[in-house]
């Protein structure tokens, strides 16, 4: 506590000016709330600091995570990881969720007119936000998708609205195109019944662990 008493007189046991003591005491506290004040600063600029859009491209883990199914849709879901980010499973969830809200009506395999109920969605908790593309498959050979779903790191399972023309990152397109391969090997490959040509693309996962690379 900062006394405000100033006294100019000695102090009757110590001899000295206790407004001095005083002054002493208050511009005492002031450095320390100024170091925890700089402190803080330095902390908050280093968090929100924007990264190096033309920094050396590192990998990032990829995490295979159990499909969703909702609505007639099956989706396999992935968690891609960026430095110093951690998997959060209400994060992933809440994105599968705002994605069956958003996806259009799921139709058969088979169905030669609307989506075939099949896709998968990319959970990327990156740097500076949580974003979520989901893509999904309709024509037998057209990969379409959603518009982008983002979460700021303050509210990470409220996901709204993205940039609309932003397809993905590079990390999230090697996903993609892991995906599309997955998809003309397995369910267009013309080997078995559609039934388990379909199970075979749920199966075949991407993983890939930054460490591996």
């Amino acid at each position: 506590m900062i006394r405000t008493n100033y006294k100019t007189a000695p102090g009757p046991e110590t001899g000295r000016n206790e407004d001095l003591v005083v002054l002493s005491d208050i511009f005492s506290l002031v450095r320390r709330q100024k170091g925890a004040f700089l402190c803080h600063m330095s902390c908050e600029e280093e968090r929100d600091a924007p990264m190096n859009h033309l920094g050396r491209f590192q990998p990032r883990d990829v995490l295979p995570m159990p499909v969703l199914e909702g609505n007639g849709w099956q989706l396999k879901q992935y968690a891609i990881l960026s430095e110093g980010r951690t998997f959060d499973t209400a994060v992933s969830k809440a994105a599968g969720s705002e994605a069956f809200d958003r996806l259009p009506p799921a139709g058969g395999l088979e169905d030669p007119v609307n989506a075939h109920g099949i896709g998968f969605q990319i959970v990327h908790f990156a740097q500076v936000a949580v974003v979520a593309p989901v893509f999904y498959w309709q024509w037998g050979s057209v990969l379409s998708k959603i518009g982008q779903l983002r979460a700021s790191w303050q509210t990470p399972t409220l996901f709204e609205d993205g940039v609309e023309e932003v397809i993905g990152c590079l990390w999230e397109m090697d996903i993609v195109t892991f995906e599309a391969n997955a998809w003309k090997t397995t369910v267009l490959s013309g080997e078995g019944s559609p039934a388990q040509r379909l199970a075979a693309y749920m199966e075949a996962r991407m993983e890939c662990p930054a460490s591996a690379n």
